[in-house]
């Protein structure tokens, strides 16, 4: 019995240590800034692959598989083992933001959404059970009207796509796009960069545009377009460019 179970333990050791320490220490060499961390070899690449290691060792045991059989085939699901779960450490490609080709269909003051929005963080106020809302967050409203001057263009988008910074080391730091996403939804965005009258926003000119949101540091927010829940038009950056007419 104990010679049975020599090789499932040989086995489940060396792979279910492989998974662990490379689970471990690859995503703080690889990926550093992953959320996972660690965990990766914690929870799942060290376990698993202990487990194939003793279901390796068992039916090893079972058939009597020659010694040197036994120690070429550890060591090749050894290699699987380390190089797999390295590729899983390596860092997803990040988010950069999307790009829209869309049409001018309306133009409206920022005024004409505030009680919508008012209303919108008034229940949020309400119902919210994890982060309270800064106190006197209706006061600054006005403010913040007053502050920000810009419009909201409502657009009807016709294609749309995200853009990505790859991570893996042959990549890292590429952008990438992914495929342009027909639509015809109408979409209403907070824009400056023609000024704060709706007559510098021509209804029916069409162009691609980089919206971007206004991170808020207060909650519920202090800057007027993430009050009204809106991304802001931007002109789209030189990095983007190539990914405009393909």
């Amino acid at each position: 019995m104990t010679t049975f179970l020599t090789r499932p333990l040989i086995a489940g050791l060396a792979l279910g240590s492989i998974g662990f320490i490379a689970g471990f220490l690859g995503p703080i060499a690889l990926s550093p800034d992953a959320n996972q961390g660690p965990l990766l070899g914690i929870f799942i690449t060290g376990p698993m692959w202990t487990v194939v290691g003793i279901v390796f060792g068992l039916l090893a045991a079972a058939t009597n598989l020659r010694l040197i059989v036994f120690r070429t085939t550890l060591a090749i699901l050894a290699a699987i083992a380390g190089t797999s779960t390295l590729y899983f450490s390596l860092g997803d490609d990040r988010y950069q933001g999307f790009i829209v080709d869309a049409e001018i269909t309306n133009c409206q003051m920022p005024t004409a959404l505030v009680p919508a929005a008012t209303a919108w963080w008034q229940t949020e106020d309400k119902e919210n059970t994890w982060q309270e809302l800064r106190p006197g967050w209706k006061d600054g409203i006005a403010m913040m009207v007053e502050n920000d001057r810009g419009v909201v263009l409502a657009l009807k988008v016709h294609r749309k796509r995200e853009i990505y910074e790859q991570r893996k080391p042959w990549n890292y730091g590429h952008l990438r796009a992914t495929h342009w996403e027909p639509g015809q939804n109408v979409e209403n965005y907070f824009a400056r960069y023609e000024g704060s009258s709706c007559s510098g926003y021509a209804v029916g000119s069409r162009k691609v545009y980089a919206p971007e949101w206004e991170a808020s540091q207060a909650y519920t927010p202090d800057n007027l377009p993430s009050f009204l829940r809106l991304f802001v038009l931007e002109q789209v950056p030189v990095r983007f460019q190539k990914f405009v007419a393909d």
